[in-house]
């Protein structure tokens, strides 16, 4: 009942604003690009003016999604004051939009609306639809269209379906429920091209990239004490092999799969002497996201993340954070 009175409360009041910035996180993935992607037709369709914002550009493969040539990736482009609503989109925290002081920051008549699937990091918000069972934020806006009894077309359906596909893994993480694959078949049967889907959601590689996944699963490590697996990549490692840090994106859930151990943790070094973290929990009952909040970050129960300042250094056969 609660989520019913929220999702149309926020439909009212996305309804009475006048201007209003759409923004999903840095280093975007496919459900944040999608969850955009959705939320722009939907203003389309209901009339209302916008401006959308993602601090970083999209991969090529998701550029087919309607909208995305309207992104603006530099705040320059547009004057906070200038909106009366602002609604984020599968940012877990405002730190992931680059407009985080801005936002806390805002003036008496900014409403901030949160839309996602991640745990809350901080309460910021004026209004948030945030189910943290749901596989992807375009799940969480699948719920919102229903509720309010708004239509679904074919495009519309590509989007919602490139978020559950891509933050499932195909669905084969944890995360896909039965409402999921639900959700998925009836975005088919709306018009979705399942081929489109496939060919977004390949891991596409290259032999660069392959060497790197190569070099991490070659450090591959088990703490028997924890029962947790985990590999490290360097920012030489990724200088060497010439391929971006976000192209192991997918590391940390390929390893999900192991039986052995109840967690894997994935570290990479970053610019500016940042580590980032990724964890992925392999059993039910393991929470990283507990543990990713106590590291300043956030994420799902089975997926997780956080940053650290610091550096990767070896010592014997072993990793230590300096």
């Amino acid at each position: 009942m609660v989520k019913e009175i929220i999702a149309k409360k926020i439909y009212q009041t996305i309804l009475g604003a006048k201007k209003t910035l759409l923004i999903t996180h840095y280093s975007p993935d496919g459900d944040a690009v999608s969850s955009l992607s959705a939320m722009m037709q939907i203003f389309e369709f209901l009339k209302k003016d916008y401006v959308a914002f993602c601090a970083d550009k999209f991969e090529d493969k998701y550029i087919w999604l309607p909208g995305l040539n309207k992104v603006v990736n530099h705040e320059s482009a547009f004057n906070m004051a200038d909106f009366d609503l602002i609604i984020t989109l599968d940012c877990g925290n405002l730190s992931r939009t680059r407009l985080s002081a801005k936002i806390k920051n805002r003036l008496a008549y900014q409403t901030l609306i949160e839309i996602d699937h991640h745990e809350a990091s901080e309460k910021v918000t004026d209004l948030e639809l945030r189910l943290n069972t749901a596989a992807s934020t375009t799940e969480v806006i699948y719920d919102w269209l229903k509720i309010n009894h708004l239509p679904i077309w074919p495009s519309l359906a590509e989007a919602i379906l490139v978020g559950l596909v891509t933050d499932t893994g195909n669905f084969i993480y944890s995360a896909t429920s039965n409402q999921t694959l639900a959700i998925a078949s009836e975005m088919l049967n709306q018009g979705a091209n399942w081929p489109k889907m496939v060919k977004t959601a390949k891991l596409t590689t290259d032999l660069g990239t392959a060497k790197l996944w190569g070099l991490a699963l070659s450090r591959l490590k088990i703490n028997r004490r924890y029962q947790v697996a985990f590999t490290v990549l360097t920012a030489k490692d990724f200088e060497v092999s010439g391929v971006d840090d976000d192209m192991i994106d997918g590391l940390p859930g390929f390893l999900s799969g192991l039986g052995e151990v109840k967690a894997v943790l994935v570290l990479k070094e970053a610019p500016n002497n940042i580590i980032k973290g990724s964890w992925r929990a392999c059993q039910d009952d393991i929470d990283v996201a507990k543990l990713c909040r106590y590291l300043g970050g956030g994420g799902h129960v089975k997926a997780a993340g956080f940053q650290l300042k610091g550096k990767l250094e070896t010592i014997g056969d072993s990793w230590q954070i300096v």
